[in-house]
C-alpha cells in the first residue's frame, strides 16, 4: 500500500478520478488509492462489461468508496461531466493506446486520435476548480529506445530523437521500424500535453509517469487481460 512520508497534497478521502480503470495498470492504481483512503471514481468506455469492478473493489475496500462511470467516447464534447462531478480532487490518466504495432499507419493521425481524447479530458479539468493534480501515463519509451550493454543518462529533458528519425525514415520497411512509431507517437504526445500547460496554465499541477515493462499479479484474471510479460 502506498505510504506517504509527509502529508500528501490531495487530503486523504478525497474523490479521485482514474480513466481506464478495467485495465492492469489503472486497476492497480485504483486499489492502491483506495487502500491509501481514498475514494475512488473509474472511467470504462462500457460501464456493462465492466460491472465486475464494482463487487471486486467492494470486497476488498467496502462499499461506498469506488463507482465507476461510463465515458464511452473520450473525445466527445462534455464527456467528462459525469466523471469530474462531485469535487473530483485528482485524475489519474491511465487509458491511452496499446496498439505496438504502427509502422503501416500515419503516426501523425495516432498522435491527433489521442491528443483530441486527452486535450478534452485536460480542459474539462480545467473547467473544475476542485481537481488539483493530473497525472497521466507516458511511456520509458518516449524518452530512449532501451539498447542491451547500452547505458543512458535520462533527465526530464531526454527524448526519444532515435525513434522520431526512425519512424520517419522512408528507407525503412516497416518491419526494419519496428515499434520505433509507437515510441514517436509517445514522444510526440507527451510533448503536446507539455504544450498545453505552457499554453493553458491549469489550476492543476501535471505529472507524467513513464510506465516501462509491467510484470504482476492481476486483481481479476478472470475479467483481465495479462501483463506486459504476456509478450515474452
Amino acid at each position: 500500500p502506498i505510504r506517504f512520508s509527509s502529508p500528501p497534497t490531495i487530503p486523504l478521502g478525497s474523490l479521485i478520478l482514474v480513466t481506464g480503470v478495467n485495465g492492469l495498470i489503472a486497476s492497480h492504481v485504483a486499489d492502491q488509492l483506495l487502500f491509501a483512503g481514498y475514494r475512488v471514481r473509474g472511467s470504462v468506455r462500457n460501464a456493462a462489461r465492466a460491472s465486475w469492478l464494482n463487487p471486486l473493489f467492494d470486497s476488498r475496500h467496502g462499499p461506498g468508496r469506488f463507482d465507476l462511470v461510463e465515458v464511452p467516447d473520450l473525445a466527445a464534447p462534455g464527456a467528462w461531466a459525469v466523471a469530474l462531478k462531485d469535487n473530483v480532487a485528482g485524475v489519474a490518466s491511465v487509458a491511452g493506446s496499446v496498439n505496438l504495432h504502427l509502422a503501416d499507419r500515419d503516426v501523425d493521425v495516432e498522435v491527433q486520435q489521442e491528443l483530441r481524447a486527452f486535450f478534452n479530458l485536460l480542459d474539462a479539468a480545467k473547467a473544475h476548480p476542485s481537481v488539483k493534480s493530473v497525472a497521466f501515463n507516458s511511456s520509458f519509451w518516449a524518452a530512449v529506445t532501451p539498447e542491451a550493454g547500452v547505458h543512458e543518462t535520462v533527465t526530464e529533458d531526454t527524448w526519444n530523437e532515435k525513434a522520431l528519425r526512425t519512424t520517419a525514415d522512408q528507407t525503412l520497411s516497416a518491419q526494419e521500424k519496428g515499434i520505433a512509431p509507437f515510441m514517436a507517437v509517445k514522444v510526440k504526445v507527451e510533448r503536446a500535453v507539455w504544450d498545453w500547460v505552457a499554453r493553458e496554465k491549469p489550476g492543476f499541477t501535471l505529472n507524467a509517469m513513464l510506465v516501462d515493462t509491467v510484470i504482476g499479479p492481476i486483481l481479476d484474471p478472470k475479467n483481465q487481460a495479462g501483463s506486459t510479460v504476456g509478450m515474452l
